[in-house]
């Protein structure tokens, strides 16, 4: 190397270390919070609705118009307390068309059952004989016909117009043999079987009915509150129409809705806190005491499935109203003497791999850190941390590795 190449590489070099004397020296004020040993619980956060534990919807029964409706929303009513009258005129008419119905099929089956009179059978006899002397006087003359046509005495004509006059005569006598046989034999049980089973719906539909008639007045299925009323005084509804519903506001459960994909993480008699407005901020302990055994999708652009939970609180609150909403933070995992910092201290790099900015002889140094769980403030640290040391909250940008810090302000110290 010449003298004018060592020369610059010695002016270089002190361009260098005079750069890294600035980084060193220039001093940055930062906050900064402890790295902490404690026990650290995480939960999966979810929404739920309050809902009444028990509740039953009465519909009617059979068509009809509605009269005088004796309950409002909100009106406590008892178990079996009468609700609303049913006009139950339909009902009645259908039953009186089944019965006509009922009286036809009884006597089909007379008919069927009947032993006929010996003059009939006689008169089924007769007809067979004479039938049958008609064929056979048919039989000859197509006979006649066919010898006429072999001589040239006849067309071809005459013998087709005796074959048509001897086939309706075998016909006919086909026919009477089988009344006669028919009438012989009696029903077979097929027929008595067919209608048998037609007189048994029958009776089935018109029980039904007669019990309609009978519950023309609706009545309260349980002991509750009515929290819904859709019907009307004098409207009209169709069978299986929505009259009220009846809830049992004594008892209520939360119903929550859980992804699919945070669905591993859930189990029956996993306890939960429930955060509600109406608590005035206030919490509650609960757990899950049943779980959807089907999962729904959502419309619209999400396609993924939910499944409803059911919590039940440890407690009654009277805060718990149906229909309320409700903050859901289910206990996920658990952890004893977790290290933690806080949310601010946490950052990753391009690659996705985290690290924090540590306090060493008022020197940030950058350390690549595992992290693990979390909960509603803090990240726990499995790997590169110590407890005691001070970490970077919101490090300034630009913040370099060696660079002169002065914390200003502890998080959590004194």
């Amino acid at each position: 190397m010449g003298r004018l190449g060592w020369l610059l590489g010695l002016a270089a070099a002190g361009l260098l270390g005079g750069s890294l004397v600035y980084v060193q020296g220039r001093e940055t004020e930062v906050r900064t919070a402890p790295v902490v040993q404690a026990d650290m619980t995480s939960y999966i956060e979810l929404t739920g609705r309050v809902r009444a534990k028990r509740e039953q919807t009465v519909f009617v029964p059979v068509s009809g118009r509605i009269g005088s409706l004796s309950v409002q929303v909100g009106d406590r009513v008892v178990q079996g307390q009468r609700l609303a009258d049913l006009d139950t005129r339909e009902a009645q008419n259908r039953t009186l068309e089944l019965e006509a119905q009922l009286g036809q099929l009884d006597a089909e089956r007379a008919q069927l059952q009947a032993v006929p009179p010996p003059e009939e059978i006689g008169g089924l006899e007769e007809a067979v004989r004479q039938a049958d002397i008609r064929s056979q006087a048919a039989l000859r003359a197509l006979n006649k016909a066919r010898n006429r046509y072999d001589s040239g005495e006849a067309g071809r004509e005459e013998v087709i117009a005796k074959e048509d006059e001897w086939r309706l005569a075998e016909s006919q006598l086909s026919s009477a043999r089988s009344a006669l046989l028919l009438k012989q034999k009696g029903p077979s049980a097929e027929e008595l079987a067919l209608n048998g089973t037609k007189r048994l719906e029958v009776e089935r539909q018109i029980a039904a009915l007669e019990e309609t008639v009978r519950s023309g007045v609706l009545e309260a299925p349980i002991g509750g509150t009515v929290i819904r009323r859709p019907a009307a005084d004098g409207q009209y509804l169709p069978a299986g129409g929505e009259l009220l519903t009846v809830a049992d506001l004594t008892g209520v459960e939360i119903a929550a809705r859980v992804k699919e994909t945070l669905m591993k993480d859930i189990r029956l008699g996993q306890e939960a806190v429930l955060r509600l407005d109406a608590l005035g901020g206030g919490k509650l302990a609960a757990r899950i005491v049943r779980i959807d055994p089907v999962a729904t999708a959502e419309q619209g652009q999400d396609t993924a499935a939910y499944v409803n939970v059911y919590l039940e609180p440890a407690a009654a609150a009277a805060g718990l109203v149906p229909g309320y909403r409700v903050d859901v933070d289910m206990l996920d995992r658990q952890a004893a003497g977790a290290l933690q910092v806080p949310y601010d201290a946490l950052y990753q790099d391009a690659e996705g791999k985290s690290f924090v900015w540590r306090v060493e002889g008022g020197r940030a140094v950058r350390v690549p850190v595992l992290i693990g769980m979390k909960d509603e403030q803090a990240f726990e640290i499995r790997e590169g941390l110590h407890p005691g040391e001070s970490v970077i909250l919101n490090p300034p940008a630009g913040l370099e590795e060696h660079q002169r810090v002065r914390p200003v302000a502890e998080q959590g110290g004194e």
